[in-house]
């Protein structure tokens, strides 16, 4: 090859390079924002997941609490009933 095919090459090759960086750097930033997006919505899906959960807990806290008081009255009534038959 001569100088000037040389030349033509590398001015080939640097326009190459440098469509490609230029495609592939606005490709990238496209690909990191959609990977960016889809985790923001995985974590917010975990978070009302999470919401959820604790709010269920909580009712069933809630419902247990009142079950045992009302075991707790009954049993005490029925420790009334009978201390005072004997």
């Amino acid at each position: 090859m001569t100088g000037r095919m040389w030349g033509a090459f590398l001015t080939g090759a640097a326009i190459g390079v440098g469509v490609t960086l230029a495609l592939t750097s606005d490709k990238a930033e496209e690909f990191r924002n959609e990977l960016q997006d889809q985790a923001e919505d995985r974590i917010n899906q975990w978070r009302r997941k999470g919401r959820r959960s604790i709010a269920h807990v909580q009712d069933i806290v809630e419902k247990s609490g009142d079950t045992i008081s009302r075991v707790v009255d009954t049993t005490q009534s029925a420790l009334d009933a009978i201390s005072s038959k004997l």
